[in-house]
């Protein structure tokens, strides 16, 4: 029993890799459509919406962004306390700081890596590519540095693993991966905090539930 929270540089396999791993652990992948449906279900803008809002934004938070902040992370909380998941990005890593359950993982890969797989999937030159990844780079690190006080030179410290995949194939990752998280859930250890601990309101735990049930369901019946 472990949650896995999967930080990641763009283009650097989060996605791929988090869908491989929740299969071969059996966990669950809380994406950002899923925070998107579960903000909806409250009737707040998507999270993408605030995530992607102008890089100044982080800088001058009011006291509405502040409460969303609060609750985007009850919401992680809240998927953390479920247990056997990985959640992708959002700032997850920062939720979960010295939990003995918990397992924060960083992917990168070198700018040249990146810039080529962009290329690839968007069928964009590389310049394009290049002024893509360096762009949702300063809002991913705004947002962390504003939002959960994270900065870049403590960034690499907030991490339990970090795997360059830019020297590695998707399936030693994903062995390198699931066999920490096999030793963290066999390590006799009652140091630190425990996701079963989070304290839980009933309604948002409901929701969050059915949210990543219906996806499931889903997944199931394809």
């Amino acid at each position: 029993m472990a949650v896995i929270t999967l930080s990641r540089e763009p283009y650097s396999g989060g996605s791929t890799l988090g869908e491989a791993i929740a299969m071969q652990l059996g966990y669950t992948l809380v994406t950002r459509e899923d925070f998107s449906e579960i903000f909806r279900e409250y009737g707040l803008i998507t999270f993408e919406e605030f995530y992607s809002s102008p890089l100044n934004i982080w800088e001058r938070l009011d006291e509405v962004q502040n409460d969303y902040m609060l609750f985007l992370r009850k919401v992680i909380e809240h998927i953390g306390s479920l247990d056997n998941t990985i959640i992708l990005g959002r700032g997850s890593f920062a939720v979960f700081p010295d939990y003995r359950d918990v397992l924060n993982i960083r992917l990168r890969a070198p700018l040249e890596t990146r810039i080529k797989r962009c290329m690839l999937k968007e069928e964009i030159d590389h310049k394009e590519a290049r002024i893509r990844i360096e762009e949702r780079d300063k809002i991913r690190n705004s947002f962390t540095a504003h939002c959960f006080h994270v900065s870049q030179a403590n960034l690499q410290n907030a991490f339990d693993l970090v795997l360059n995949t830019g020297k590695m194939g998707e399936d030693t990752a994903v062995g390198i991966i699931t066999a920490a998280v096999c030793s963290l859930e066999t390590a006799d250890s009652d140091s630190g905090n425990s996701v079963k601990d989070i304290k839980t309101d009933p309604i948002l735990l409901d929701t969050i539930r059915k949210v990543l049930g219906e996806k499931r369901a889903a997944s199931l019946g394809k």
